[in-house]
């Protein structure tokens, strides 16, 4: 399931060195990141390779999520468990270059909002007073680069090899991986806003600092990575939390589930443990808590259709599936919101109908019909009746893993 996507961007900049001023302990010299190793973090992601299906299964990751498709490539290898397997699940953003259960091109372009969320870095003493070093306040200003970054290829428009028309390089990265199957007018793009700006307020003992050539903040600022991930998101689920950059932008409204986030940092690095870890530079993850706090307030009714929509099986079939009676469905679609107990059936429903389309690499009219017909491995029941319960649905999702790896008892 696809959540809010959040990315941190932690500008490079090497300005002069100050000169004139004896430095704190927790200061270091500008030249410090010359003689760091940088990296990035992000999530793990399989070896590239192989080849390109040519079939979309539609959205199976994402309810309540940013618009997205998913597919296989075909390459032999092994899975994580060292079992043999041929084909490989991918999901991407936007939508396919070719058109569910077909292999021809598709010629939509998705726009997908994308806010820009400013953070500034207040830097403070042991017992949270503002601090200042020779007379100015450590206090590192993000706004001053949300221009630079709307002009940059990230949202603007540049000429690329893979696109007939100046696009976005995101735009043209993606165009590339499937240059010969996509059609010219297939683009997936971003549309910034950019919102309120927020600030990350820090300790002494979690940053080390270097200051600008004028000794003011600052020419960059490194941030243990643990602290950083605390600071940055909600310590809770209970959707109201404005003291964190995430929390205070998702309470807002500003940034939403279907959105692709921009946090954007004056410079700083991230460091493990130790400043000599140094340095992360970039921060791509997402908000799993989003997904429990969005469970508690209800799923909008829009994710029942949307499912619905994914996966094309009957709308009586999925209700029926996720326990929830006409009456009552017709009661939630004029309050246009589940409960949290029905939302939770949601994910659930929609983590299975996944899987099963998995299986069959990406054929939802098959899946359909093997989840509606009796199973001998499941002693002749039907999977859509066994997985109205947790249980049930682990033992169904047992049996597609088995079948997965061609263990057919």
């Amino acid at each position: 399931m696809r959540l809010a996507v959040l990315a941190a961007l932690l500008f490079t900049v090497v300005p002069a060195s100050v000169y004139g001023q004896a430095m704190e302990p927790d200061q270091v010299p500008v030249s410090f990141t010359l003689t760091t190793k940088p990296h990035t973090y992000n999530a793990k992601s399989i070896a590239d390779g192989g080849v390109l299906g040519g079939r979309s299964n539609g959205s199976l990751l994402g309810i309540d999520s940013v618009v997205n498709w998913s597919s296989y490539f075909y390459l032999f290898g092994l899975d994580l468990n060292g079992f043999p397997q041929f084909t490989w699940q991918y999901t991407m953003v936007g939508r396919a270059p070719f058109s569910i259960g077909e292999s021809e091109g598709s010629a939509e372009t998705t726009e997908i909002r994308a806010p820009v969320v400013p953070v500034s870095l207040d830097l403070r003493n042991f017992d949270g007073s503002p601090r200042f070093v020779g007379g100015k306040r450590l206090f590192s200003d993000g706004t001053q680069y949300v221009n630079p970054v709307l002009k940059s290829p990230v949202f603007s428009n540049t000429s690329y090899g893979s696109s007939a028309s100046p696009t976005q390089y995101t735009d043209a990265v993606q165009r590339a991986e499937f240059f010969n199957k996509a059609a010219s007018e297939w683009h997936t793009l971003l549309r910034p806003r950019v919102a309120t700006p927020r600030t990350m307020v820090l300790i002494r003992g979690t940053y080390r600092f270097a200051l600008n050539a004028d000794g003011s903040c600052c020419a960059f600022v490194l941030i243990d990575a643990n602290t950083f991930v605390n600071a940055l998101f909600p310590p809770t689920f209970s959707g109201t939390d404005t003291t964190t950059p995430v929390g205070a932008a998702e309470t807002s409204g500003e940034i939403r589930t279907s959105d692709i986030s921009t946090f954007l940092f004056p410079n700083a690095y991230l460091y493990v443990g130790n400043p000599n870890n140094c340095c992360i530079l970039g921060l791509h993850t997402y908000d799993l808590p989003d997904l429990l706090r969005s469970v508690q307030r209800g799923f909008a009714f829009g994710v029942l259709e949307r499912l619905h929509r994914n996966v094309a099986i009957d709308i009586d079939d999925l209700s029926d599936l996720v326990q929830i009676s006409q009456r009552t469905l017709t009661r939630r679609r004029k309050e246009g919101r589940f409960l949290p107990e029905e939302s939770d059936r949601l994910v659930r429903a929609s983590r299975l109908l996944a899987k099963a389309i998995e299986l069959f690499e990406g054929d939802a009219d098959s899946a359909r019909g093997w989840l509606s017909s009796p199973q001998v491995a499941l002693g002749g029941a039907v999977p859509l009746e066994v997985a109205k319960t947790e249980l049930g649905v682990r033992e169904v999702e047992a049996l597609i893993g088995r079948l997965e790896h061609g263990v057919f008892s």
